[in-house]
């Protein structure tokens, strides 16, 4: 086997083959094709050796690339991957992850399969769909390893499942199609609940009656799983109430007897007619129709809180869920941890004090007091976060209020506060200001080896408190830096179409993008030198053109839809843009998902929109969405990456 885009999981499963994109950088940070990929791999603390697999670049590619490991490669408790350039004239990439274990659900042995299904054992589950969500693996025969060679196991999502021809649809297709001989075991995905209907607190239930329905014995009295026969109530199946009802009518016949009366009551003996063939003329008996309201759970895997509107309870699945939210933090983390998930969804105007570690976890929505608690791993989106925090943490649509201890990726965030950053490496991409028009975010530097990251930055920022082991990486579309007169050493590498204040005296070292020459008067302040740009790098209007993608997947529809906006000097362009199409490019082999075509514009809003219900795109793959226009009599193109996780 190869090295193949059919093994791209969002994370390594121990023991099965998982392809990983790899990416080489030359010393400016781009992306540069390397002489000869040369791949090694460290197991469990090892020895690097050579990978079994080499690095496969797709057409057309500049440094990137994917690589398969071998199932023998992941059976690990921790992987370490370096990826370098047998001409050493690129950067080495380095790549670590521990390989998850998961739960064991079932094993078997397939009866058939093809490129995307494989036919269970004859004794697979009888319930439609019980498999969907879960993984398979195949640990031996054909399209597997098995034993301790485990270098052919493939690992595969179902995405379906016919319990009655036993056939489970995975996603992606198989490399080696399964056969009759071929071994499985069937996993419980982190966070996906899976019921053991034959067990209740873990006892054993008693053989049924009648199969398929658990045998269970229901006690009077006012403890755990009893009866109380002053509040409590009982749904009883139709037999038991024709039951009671023949045990009445046809035993208790003495007159007076509750038996009695009753039955003369419903058949009409006593001029009290409800039921009977001789019914008053005119009397009808409605019907009625039962509606069910159907629970809406734990959405997206989350436990869902709402401060303002939410009810206070801990019971697991009843509590915490999309359509009844707890109102309290501590509500929360108590259910989330009963149910096994490790994600929260806040309603927008909900705020939370965190108590303790999140870790890993995922929240989204809300406001958000950090409180000192240790956030390493986790992921913020559409949160607004201020506080001290720590460890480094990922944030995506946020706004970033004062917060100590900043550290992680931010991405598409809002800067709203004065933050201190952590020792470390920090990212700030497609970012800008949330501080008035006048003033720009502050941001502080820490004692200790700091690099600071902004790419594609839109508007001011303020650095503070830079030395000597800082560096700032400052790429950006329109706006300014100001180095602060505290600040007595560093490196600030600056590209983009920005302006420079610097504060320092000159002690902070200032590096510019290729085209511009800085000069520093008497005051140690930065300004562009005569003749820096020629007249005839100059265009008459100085204009800069910008083009924004906006790509909305609908899981529940039947269409990706795709909306642009096209930019002049960071304003939105309503009119003159003429012959606007979209064209959308599998990043895997450069192929078309999508083939150049014509928008449409949203009214008159200089929006133009494309719904494509055919050629969709598939989770957990990368694309390259290909926007062009005729604006100001000049074609313009522009490039974004798009893609979705479920």
């Amino acid at each position: 086997m190869a090295s193949s885009t059919y093994h791209a999981f969002p994370y390594c499963v121990r023991g099965y083959r998982f392809t990983l994109p790899v990416v080489l950088l030359d010393a400016d940070g781009d992306p540069t094709a390397p002489s000869d990929w040369d791949s090694e791999i460290s197991t469990g603390g090892g020895a690097f050796a050579d990978c079994t697999e080499e690095v496969v670049a797709p057409s057309g590619a500049a440094g990137e690339g994917y690589l398969t490991l071998t199932g023998d490669e992941t059976n690990t408790a921790l992987a370490l991957v370096r990826v370098k350039d047998t001409g050493a004239t690129v950067k080495t990439s380095e790549y670590a992850f521990v390989p998850t274990v998961l739960p064991t659900v079932e094993s078997g042995t397939a009866q058939a399969g093809a490129s995307t299904t494989i036919t269970l054992a004859s004794g697979a589950s009888a319930i439609s769909q019980f498999y969907r969500g879960m993984l398979i693996g195949t640990t031996g025969g054909t399209g597997g390893g098995g034993g301790s060679g485990k270098q052919s196991n493939q690992l595969r999502v179902i995405t379906d499942y016919n319990n009655s021809t036993k056939v489970a649809t995975v996603f992606p297709q198989w490399e080696t199609t399964p056969s009759n001989d071929t071994t499985y075991d069937i996993y419980l995905p982190s966070g996906m609940p899976h019921a053991n209907v034959g067990r209740w607190l873990g006892t054993d239930l008693a053989t049924p009656a009648t199969a398929g329905y658990p045998a269970v014995t229901i006690k009077v009295g006012t403890g755990t799983g009893e009866l109380d026969l002053v509040s409590g109530a009982v749904k009883l199946a139709s037999a038991a109430v024709q039951a009671i009802w023949d045990a009445l009518t046809s035993a208790m016949t003495a007159a007076g007897s509750i038996g009695k009366k009753l039955a003369d009551w419903a058949l009409g003996s006593d001029s009290k007619v409800l039921l009977s063939a001789n019914a008053q003329t005119g009397v009808t008996i409605p019907t009625v129709t039962t509606l069910t309201n159907k629970p809406m759970g734990y959405q997206d895997g989350a436990v869902w809180i709402d401060t303002v509107g939410g009810t206070a309870g801990t019971t697991s699945y009843v509590n915490g869920t999309a359509d009844k939210p707890v109102n309290t933090l501590a509500d929360a983390l108590t259910i989330a941890t009963a149910v096994g998930l490790r994600s929260l969804h806040l309603s927008p105007d909900s705020s939370v004090t965190l108590t303790a570690s999140v870790a890993g976890w995922t929240i989204r929505g809300g406001t958000v007091a950090l409180n000192g608690q240790t956030v390493t791993g986790a992921r913020f989106e559409n949160c607004s976060l201020s506080g001290t925090a720590s460890g480094a943490m990922t944030c995506v649509d946020c706004i970033i209020g004062a917060i100590t201890g900043l550290s992680g990726m931010f991405v598409r965030c809002q800067l709203a506060g004065h933050c201190t950053l952590a020792t470390g490496n920090h990212t700030f991409a497609f970012c800008y200001p949330g501080t008035s028009a006048t003033t720009a975010p502050n941001y502080t530097f820490s004692s200790g080896t700091t690099r600071l990251w902004f790419r594609f930055y839109s508007g001011g920022l303020n650095v503070f408190n830079m030395a000597a082991e800082h560096i700032l990486r400052y790429d950006c579309i329109t706006g300014g830096l100001t180095v602060d007169s505290g600040c007595t050493g560093g490196n600030v590498i600056m590209r983009g179409l920005c302006s420079l204040t610097d504060n320092s005296g000159g002690k902070v070292t200032i590096t510019r993008g290729s085209g511009m020459t800085i000069s520093t008067d008497a005051d140690g302040r930065a300004y562009l030198a005569d003749e820096a740009i020629g007249a005839d790098q100059l265009d008459s209007s100085m204009d800069t053109y910008q083009a924004k993608v906006w790509f909305i997947d609908d899981d529940e529809g039947s269409n990706d839809r795709y909306v642009v906006a096209w930019f002049r000097n960071s304003q939105p362009i309503t009119s003159g843009i003429t012959s606007p199409t979209i064209h959308v490019i599998k990043a895997a082999d450069g192929t078309d998902l999508v083939g150049e075509t014509a928008m449409a514009e949203v009214g008159s809003t200089g929006l133009y929109r494309y719904s494509e219900g055919t050629n969709r795109v598939a989770s957990g793959a990368a694309y390259f969405a290909r926007a062009t226009a005729t604006i100001d009599s000049v074609t313009r193109t522009w490039y974004q990456p798009i893609g979705r996780d479920s």
